[in-house]
């Protein structure tokens, strides 16, 4: 394998020596180390010899340097020679310890500044070769040795066996490996175990075999586990790993391996300190794996990995009997609970990926709070180990599809401070619509880091803000969602919001809410009523009259929204029984009005709502009566007050207004007119 390895090397140095019209010559200069005791010790700096006659092809003078394991610094070894001249000259060394492959590369640079290439000296390393063969030994009171080891890289000749270590008593025992100049350099350290013929822990591990044989494995058994060298071959089995004569490691998760359960003797050894089985598709209570009323393993085990199966139940009462465990894998399995808390001596939690089964409940029909979760939800939701508690600094998401990443969802926050904020919780949501649509009752998916399970939830009608009380925050959440004035991440319950059942918020909505905070029952949610706008008929009017903003209508108003288009402020004309919000900007102003003691503006009246002192506009509105009934609303209706006498030329004094087929007129002296002034034909306003 040198040869070969030395062959290539020496055909890419003459390959680049043909490209850059270079020459690689042999070397005419023997190298011994100085202190060969130290070959194999990396630590230390290693001093050369060279001893030799200069020689040149074309009898050129010239000086020797070299460079250590291929880095960027060339040193001079002799100065300038002239062909024929004897070389002697020491040089020292130092190879990085984690390099397979060695090499001191020399030069020549001639008179001409030309590069003459040297043979290189080359070896390999050896602490970075794996060696295969060790065998475990069964106690005779001899000293023990290794007579297979072997490593496919490298030749006998490369490598020597030295140094024996406690290879006469049972327990473990150590020999190196060191390099043999000048093939090879450095040292590794092997080791195997003596075994106790009687060594209970022996027929423990044939125990386990035969009830992995036993679940159908034999043929796995014989090629991973056989028994042609023994007990004593141990060593060769697949995932088992002893020391001082006992069993610290089991990995039960070979590709070809099939369980059916854990087996009880996994968890019979007294120094088992790793055990793993993972991706084995494992069914049944996680608490039910050790079913031992004694646990041999259960002070010493301190990694525990049963990742990737079908698990179900309560990971907390399992760890629980592992009291020094620090690391512990139970991803990808269908557990809900932790319950007692996982001990903070497990330093590495791997919880994720839990795929629950059942449907669970979110009830937000009353106040919620930390208890009220806890009894809800499975544990795993909540579970925070860093915080050692239930739902310190935890979030849930809720989505209609836990696939679908584009889907609205929103944020169940868990980790609300009670000094500050009290033990209830908070809903959030970043989407651009801050609404949840979704009906009481419907299933939707809940994901926290650790688990994903399905809930039904449940809120009562009006309840806007989830809190679970219907309140004036509900309306105050209404408000904010028709004027746009929602504060960042707020969201608001759209369906239990929605009381009119038309699919928007507005003002009729507001109306049924304010029913609802007078009278403390629920209001009847009914489906709206579906006109075509275009054959509407308008049962009020709003116009701007010398600055005023007048309202008019034929059915008592209870609520409005308006949208209102202008540059200057709105002075708003309501009495005390009236509320607004309001929301303004440069366009100008966003506005509902209602009344939280079930008040009316009166039908058939002229009532002047807000004063401007610029020019404005009635963009949009909404308006609705008492029993929440829409009220059309024609905008920006010509001023009443521009109606001109025919006879006198005076203006008309007001003494009615009625509203037909959508316009506004005028009554006086029993005569009708239009907004101009001109009389009408009263059959062509019936």
């Amino acid at each position: 394998m040198r040869k070969l390895i030395l062959v290539f090397a020496a055909s890419l140095l003459w390959f680049g020596a043909w490209a850059q019209d270079e020459i690689v010559i042999e070397r005419t200069f023997d190298l011994t180390c100085v202190y060969p005791e130290d070959w194999n010790d990396l630590t230390e700096m290693h001093m050369f010899t060279m001893s030799g006659t200069y020689f040149h092809p074309y009898n050129r003078s010239g000086s020797i340097e070299c460079r250590i394991d291929y880095s960027e610094d060339w040193m001079d070894l002799t100065g300038v020679l002239e062909p024929g001249d004897a070389i002697e000259s020491q040089f020292s060394a130092t190879f990085e310890s984690t390099e397979s492959w060695h090499s001191i590369e020399f030069r020549i640079i001639d008179e001409e500044n030309e590069t003459i290439w040297i043979e290189s000296f080359d070896f390999v390393g050896i602490q970075e070769y794996q060696f295969y063969g060790t065998e475990n030994k069964i106690y005779t009171g001899e000293a023990q040795t290794q007579e297979n080891v072997s490593c496919a890289w490298l030749y006998p000749t490369q490598y020597q066996i030295v140094n024996y270590r406690n290879n006469t008593e049972v327990g473990t025992a150590y020999f190196d490996i060191v390099g043999v100049y000048p093939y090879s350099i450095g040292r590794c350290t092997l080791s195997f175990q003596i075994l106790d013929a009687n060594n209970p822990e022996l027929t423990l591990l044939q125990e386990l075999r035969t009830a992995l044989v036993n679940q159908g494995n034999e043929e796995w058994a014989d090629e991973y586990w056989p028994m042609d060298n023994g007990i004593a071959g141990v060593n060769r089995w697949d995932g088992v790993t002893m020391s001082d004569g006992h069993v610290t490691e089991l990995s039960l998760w070979n590709y070809d391996l099939h369980l059916d359960s854990i087996p009880q003797a996994a968890f019979r050894f007294p120094y088992l300190q790793i055990l793993r089985v993972a991706g084995k598709a494992l069914t049944g209570n996680i608490e039910d794996v050790a079913t031992l009323t004694d646990i041999p393993c259960a002070q010493s085990l301190t990694e525990l990995n049963l990742s990737s199966n079908h698990f179900t139940g309560n990971i907390g009462a399992l760890a629980q009997r592992f009291p020094n465990l620090e690391y512990l894998d139970v991803s990808s399995n269908r557990i809900a609970e932790v319950n007692p808390m996982i001990s903070p001596n497990v330093t590495t939690l791997w919880l994720s990926d839990q795929q629950l089964d059942s449907v669970y409940t979110m009830d937000f029909r009353a106040p919620l709070s930390r208890e009220g979760l806890m009894a809800t939800l499975p544990s795993i939701l909540l579970y925070n180990h860093s915080e050692q508690a239930y739902v310190a600094g935890n979030s849930i998401t809720f989505r209609p599809d836990i696939e679908d990443y584009d889907a609205w969802y929103m944020y169940l926050y868990t980790g609300m401070d009670p000094e500050y904020y009290g033990s209830e919780f908070s809903l959030a949501t970043w989407q651009e619509d801050p609404a949840y649509r979704y009906h009481s009752g419907d299933t939707l998916y809940l994901q926290s880091y650790d688990a994903t399970c399905r809930a039904k939830v449940l809120f009562k009608p009006c309840d806007a803000d989830f809190s679970g009380a219907v309140d004036v925050a509900d309306l105050q959440m209404m408000l904010n969602y028709i004027t746009g004035w929602m504060s960042y991440s707020a969201v608001i319950n759209f369906t239990a919001s929605d009381l009119y059942r038309d699919s928007m918020l507005n003002v009729q909505d507001v109306v049924r809410m304010v029913d609802s905070l007078l009278t403390n029952e629920v209001p009847v949610v009914f489906e709206a009523p579906r006109r075509a706008a275009a054959t509407e008929t308008a049962e009020a009017t709003l116009y701007w009259l010398n600055g005023e903003l007048h309202l008019y209508s034929t059915k008592p108003v209870a609520s409005m929204q308006l949208a209102i288009a202008t540059e200057s402020a709105v002075t708003w004309n309501l009495s005390g029984e009236w509320m607004k919000g309001e929301r303004t900007n440069g366009e100008g102003a966003n506005v509902v009005i209602y009344s939280l003691s079930g008040a009316t503006m009166p039908a058939e009246t002229d009532i002047v709502l807000a004063q401007c002192t610029g020019e404005a506009s009635v963009r949009a509105a909404a308006l609705a009566d008492h029993a929440a009934k829409r009220i059309s609303a024609q905008l920006n209706s010509p001023a009443v007050a521009t109606g001109v006498d025919p006879v006198t030329g005076n203006p008309l004094p007001v003494t009615h207004k009625i509203l037909r087929n959508g316009q506004l007129y005028i009554m006086y002296k029993g005569t009708m007119y239009d907004v101009q002034g001109k009389r009408v034909n009263d059959q062509m306003t019936k």
